[in-house]
């Protein structure tokens, strides 16, 4: 995206410490036209789980960001804490502000590859490693969002199949993706700012 606008400025956050520091650590990240730092979005400032992550509330300000993304980090979040963090999201989206999501949907082939003794309940799984998976449908990240204040744009799902060319097996991948924007104070969305 850097690449792309000259013009952006980029904010970049992840749980894992080791990979805020990989992307530092990268040619591109010199540029000074964006800060990465680590942070668990769905804990507030005085929560987080080490002196080195850093609340979104530290390092964001209030309505200041154009569009977020979102690509496969609801489905390791608590589904419990979905509105509270999408509503800390929303503090920090300009009014008109778009947010773009990308996640797993419900019969994709990793929730069909779970064993016995994963499955938590719902569309909800934990892996081997201790990391929650969690499989949306369209509907179901529609209320998330809505509930925490977004309009929604567009939801839809992305279906492809993958062939494995060597045995045959046809894999079905289901994602879920969706458009969603912060109402402007007045009550109704910015039509004036799209992204």
């Amino acid at each position: 995206m850097l690449r792309a606008n000259p013009d952006l400025f980029g904010l970049a956050c992840d749980l894992s410490a080791e990979a805020v520091h990989l992307l530092q650590r990268k040619e591109e990240y010199q540029c000074g036209r964006c800060l990465a730092f680590p942070c668990d979005m769905t804990k507030g400032v005085s929560e987080q789980p080490s002196e080195e992550h850093r609340g979104l509330e530290q390092v964001v300000p209030a309505e200041s960001v154009d569009f977020a993304t979102l690509l496969f980090v609801l489905s390791a979040i608590d589904p419990n804490q979905y509105v509270s963090t999408l509503t800390r999201i929303h503090s920090r989206m300009r009014p008109g502000g778009v947010v773009l999501v990308r996640d797993y949907g419900r019969g994709d082939l990793a929730q069909l590859r779970f064993g016995a003794g994963h499955w938590l309940g719902g569309d909800t799984y934990v892996r081997s490693d201790g990391t929650l998976a969690v499989f949306f449908t369209d509907s179901g990240l529609k209320a998330d969002f809505e509930a925490a204040g977004f309009e929604t744009l567009s939801v839809e799902y992305r279906r492809t199949e993958v062939v494995n060319r060597g045995t045959g097996i046809v894999m079905p991948r289901v994602w879920v993706q969706g458009r969603f924007r912060r109402i402007s104070r007045e009550g109704y969305a910015d039509a004036t700012r799209e992204c």
